[in-house]
C-alpha cells in the first residue's frame, strides 16, 4: 500500500446573493440535491430572506418527504430554525428509506421534499437514485488452473468511501454465463472475504464474480478471474520503449525506435543470456510481423547452439516468414542483435523497416507497433514476452478541453482548462499550451489552464488552444476549438459575477480561500449564501456578508474546514448566482483538492526471511492484505485492484455536477446538481437521469429521455405549475 494521492471530485459551491428583492416581497427558497439517493443521509437547505427587515423572530420550519405522486406515505420529517443567529438560513438531514425502490427498474422514480412553516409552505418534486454505494473486489491471484480455491474479498463504501454495513447479493458464474452460486451476505465493517472451489472438472475461460447491494440490483458490480493451465515463468522479461510514440514523416535515417530488455529473476537477480525478438505492426483489421527486423543472436558455446537454434529461433522465422536457410535475415544497420548482460539489453526498429513493409504510408496511422521477445538464460530457461502500445502517428499529442463551461461572462475574464495526452492517453506531462499570445504547461496529470480576456456585450468565444512545443513543426502542433456563448443575465440586466478560487491543492484541515467580485457596483448587494456540494451533497452552507468591490471568504473561514467529507474529489467548479430586484447573475471558477493517504509498507524482501509489516492509518480501521507470487503478476494483471480503478469507478458512478456553469439564472442551479423553488415562481425542472456528461468537452453524454410514464409527466407538470 504506499504513500497515495486521493483525487477531488464534483465540489462546488454555489454562491446566491441577496436580498430578495421583487417588490419589496420576503422571499424564502428551498434547495436540494438534484438526485436524492436512497438509504443515505442527505442535507436539506430553507432560507428566508426580507429586504424590508421583517424577520424579527425565529421561525420553525418542517422538512418532510413523501411519496410520489400519490403523497400519501410519510418518508422522512426533520425540524429547523430560521434565526437571526444563523441569518434566517437553516439546514436539516433527511433519508430516504433504502426500500424505496420500484419493482420496474426502467422506471423513473421521484419524490416530494416540503418545507412548510407558518410563512410558506414550499414543495419540490425531486429524482430518486437506487445507487447506493460502490463495490471493490480483490482476488488473491489473477489466474487459476481447474481444482484451485479462488480466495477473494469485496469491499463495500457509501457515496463518502466510508465502511459501509449493508447487505449483499454475490454469485459466481463460469465462462458459459452460468450462474453457480448466488447467496446473500452481510459485509461486515464494509468486508466480506471468501473462498470459492473451481471444479475439477470445469470449462477454462474467464470466470466472473458478481455482486450487488440487495436493495440496489440496478446496479451490479463484477470483476474477472482466468481459469486455465499455466507454468510459471523461471525470470519476468520487461519490455520498455524510449518513446511513446513513432513518428510516420519523421526522418527515415533518425527515427529509430529502441526498446530495452530487462530480464531479472523472481528473487530481483539479473539474467545473463541472449534474446531473438520480431517487430510488428497491429492495425484494427490485421496483425503483421515485420520479416526485416527479425534479430538474430549468435549462441553462447555454453548455451548448446543447437537447443537453441531448434527452438526459439525456429519460432522467430516463423513470426517473419523465413525459411531454414536464414535468408532475409536484416543487416546490422536496420537492426541489432540484443545481448542480454546483467539482465538487460537493447533491440532497435527503424522507419525504414516500416516503409519497406507498407507501401502506403497512410496503412500505418494510427497502427500500433509491437515487439516479441524470446529470453533464455545461461541455464538454459526460455521466456517469451510481448510488448505493444508505440503508436505510429503524425503528432505527438491529443488535447481536449477538460470540463468546460460553454458560457461566458462578457467583460471578465474565462478560464480555459485542457486535458493533453500522448497518443498512448496517458496524460502529457510539461507540455507547452497556448491560446491568444497566453502560454501555460501541463501539470502531471497532463492538465492546462488559462485565461482569456472578453469584451463587454461580446455574445459568441471561438477559442482555439493548440500546443506550442519547440521541437515540433506546425504540422505536428495540435489543435483544439470549441465555442462558447454569453450567459443570460435575467431580464438583460447585465448583472455578472467574477469568482476566483485560490487554486493550490487544499489538505484536510485548510481554507479554500475564494474572492468574489460584482460586474457593477450594486448597494442593494448585502450578503452572500454558499452552499458546498460534494460528489452530489450538500455538505456546508452558510452566509458571508458582501462588501463593496470585493469580498473574501473561504470554506473554513466561515463554513468549517475542508474536512475528509468531500475528499477525494476533482474538479472543483465554483458557480454563483446573485438577485437584485429579480435579476440573476452567476460566475464559476474550477480548482483541485487533494488528499494524502498516511499507508506505507516495506517493499522488498529476502527468500526466507521474515516478513515484518507496518502500517499506519485511521484507529480502528479494518485493514486488508494480500500476498501475491510476482512470478503469477508476470502471467496477467488487468484483472488487479489499483487505485486508479476506484477512481475510475467513482466517476463513473459520479451524479453531481455537468461540466457546463449554466446558461441562466435557474441553469446554473441544474447544472451544479441542485434542485430549488421559491415563492416568486423561479425554480428547476426535476432531473430525468442520474448519469451526469463526461470529464471531457464535446465527450458529454447527456442523461436518457426516459420513455413516457405517467410518473416522469406527473412530475414535469408538478414542476411547470409554479410554486407554492
Amino acid at each position: 500500500m504506499g504513500t497515495g494521492q486521493l483525487h477531488v471530485l464534483g465540489l462546488l459551491l454555489l454562491l446566491l446573493l441577496g436580498p430578495q428583492l421583487a417588490q419589496g416581497r420576503p422571499l424564502y427558497l428551498l434547495a436540494a440535491p438534484n438526485v436524492l439517493r436512497t438509504g443515505s443521509h442527505e442535507m436539506v437547505v430553507v432560507q428566508a430572506q426580507d429586504p424590508d427587515g421583517g424577520l424579527l423572530q425565529d421561525v420553525a420550519v418542517t422538512i418532510r418527504i413523501f411519496d410520489f405522486p400519490a403523497r400519501r406515505q410519510l418518508l422522512s420529517e426533520a425540524a429547523a430554525t430560521l434565526s437571526s443567529t444563523g441569518s434566517f438560513l437553516a439546514k436539516a438531514m433527511v433519508q430516504v428509506p433504502a426500500n424505496y425502490i420500484s419493482s420496474d427498474p426502467a422506471e423513473k422514480q421521484y419524490l416530494v421534499v416540503q418545507a412548510q412553516s407558518s410563512l410558506f409552505l414550499l414543495e419540490k418534486t425531486i429524482l430518486v437514485s437506487p445507487h447506493t454505494g460502490y463495490l471493490f473486489f480483490q482476488t488473491d491471484k489473477a489466474i487459476y488452473t481447474p481444482g484451485q480455491s479462488v480466495r477473494y474479498r469485496i469491499l463495500s463504501v457509501n457515496h463518502m468511501m466510508d465502511p459501509l454495513e449493508t447487505t449483499c447479493v454475490i454469485a459466481i458464474q463460469n465462462p458459459e454465463g452460468i450462474t453457480l452460486t448466488s447467496n446473500s451476505w452481510q459485509m461486515v465493517k464494509g468486508f466480506y472475504t471468501a473462498t470459492f472451489w473451481i471444479p475439477e472438472q470445469s470449462t477454462t475461460g474467464t470466470w466472473k464474480i458478481v455482486a450487488w447491494f440487495q436493495q440496489s440490483p440496478q446496479q451490479p458490480y463484477s470483476t474477472e478471474f482466468e481459469d486455465k493451465e499455466y507454468v510459471l515463468p523461471a525470470f519476468e522479461v520487461e519490455l520498455v520503449p524510449d518513446r511513446k510514440f513513432l513518428y510516420l514523416d519523421g526522418k527515415r535515417d533518425r527515427e529509430v525506435l529502441t526498446f530495452t530488455i530487462n530480464a531479472r529473476f523472481m528473487f530481483n537477480e539479473p539474467v545473463d543470456g541472449y534474446a531473438l525478438a520480431i517487430f510488428g505492426v497491429r492495425t484494427e483489421t490485421q496483425r503483421n510481423s515485420l520479416r526485416e527486423s527479425l534479430q538474430r543472436v549468435d549462441v553462447s558455446p555454453h548455451l548448446g547452439r543447437g537447443r537453441v537454434g531448434a527452438g526459439v529461433l525456429r519460432h522467430h522465422q516463423a513470426l517473419a516468414g523465413i525459411g531454414p536457410c536464414g535468408r532475409c535475415c536484416p543487416g546490422p544497420a536496420q537492426c541489432l542483435s540484443p545481448q542480454i548482460t546483467q539482465g538487460t539489453g537493447t533491440a532497435t526498429l527503424t522507419l525504414d523497416v516500416l516503409h519497406n513493409a507498407f507501401k502506403n504510408p497512410e496503412e500505418l496511422v494510427d497502427a500500433i507497433i509491437f515487439i516479441n521477445v524470446t529470453v533464455f538464460s545461461a541455464g538454459g530457461d526460455t521466456v517469451l514476452a510481448e510488448k505493444s502500445g508505440v503508436r505510429i502517428a503524425r503528432t505527438s499529442y491529443r488535447i481536449q478541453f477538460f470540463r468546460m463551461p460553454g458560457f461566458f461572462k462578457p467583460g471578465m475574464p474565462f478560464s480555459i482548462r485542457v486535458y493533453v495526452t500522448s497518443v498512448d492517453e496517458s496524460p502529457a506531462v510539461g507540455v507547452c499550451i497556448c491560446s491568444e499570445a497566453q502560454q501555460s504547461r501541463t501539470t502531471e496529470e497532463g492538465l492546462a489552464f488559462l485565461n482569456l480576456n472578453t469584451a463587454a456585450g461580446q455574445k459568441v468565444l471561438e477559442i482555439e488552444v493548440q500546443t506550442c512545443e519547440a521541437g515540433l513543426i506546425p504540422d505536428q502542433q495540435v489543435r483544439v476549438t470549441m465555442t462558447a456563448h454569453a450567459y443570460q443575465t435575467q431580464s438583460g440586466s447585465g448583472n455578472l459575477l467574477h469568482i476566483q478560487a485560490d487554486l493550490q491543492p487544499p489538505s484536510v484541515g485548510s481554507t479554500l480561500q475564494l474572492l468574489l467580485q460584482i460586474g457593477q457596483p450594486n448597494n442593494n448587494i448585502k450578503q452572500f449564501t454558499i452552499l458546498v456540494l460534494s460528489k452530489g451533497q450538500i455538505v456546508g452552507a452558510w452566509v458571508q456578508p458582501c462588501s463593496q468591490g470585493s469580498t473574501v471568504t473561504g470554506w473554513g473561514a466561515a463554513g468549517g474546514a475542508i474536512d475528509a467529507a468531500i475528499l477525494p474529489c476533482r474538479g472543483l467548479l465554483l458557480p454563483g448566482k446573485w438577485r437584485d430586484c429579480g435579476r440573476c447573475c452567476v460566475a464559476g471558477d474550477q480548482g483541485q483538492l487533494h488528499g494524502h493517504c498516511p499507508t506505507d509498507m516495506l517493499r522488498s524482501f529476502r527468500p526466507d526471511g521474515e516478513l515484518r509489516l507496518m502500517v499506519t492509518g485511521d484507529a480502528r480501521a479494518l485493514v486488508g492484505l494480500v500476498a501475491v507470487d510476482q512470478a503469477l503478476l508476470t502471467l496477467g494483471k488487468k484483472n488487479k485492484l489499483t487505485q486508479k480503478k476506484i477512481w475510475d469507478m467513482v466517476e463513473r458512478y459520479d451524479i453531481a455536477c455537468s461540466t457546463g456553469s449554466g446558461q441562466n439564472h435557474v441553469g446554473v442551479f441544474t447544472d451544479a446538481g441542485l434542485d430549488m423553488v421559491t415563492n416568486i415562481g423561479i425554480r428547476t425542472v426535476a432531473r430525468t437521469g442520474t448519469i451526469r456528461g463526461g470529464r471531457m468537452h464535446g465527450a458529454a453524454v447527456s442523461p436518457a429521455e426516459p420513455s413516457p410514464s405517467p410518473i416522469l409527466e406527473e412530475a414535469r407538470k408538478e414542476d411547470q405549475s409554479g410554486g407554492v
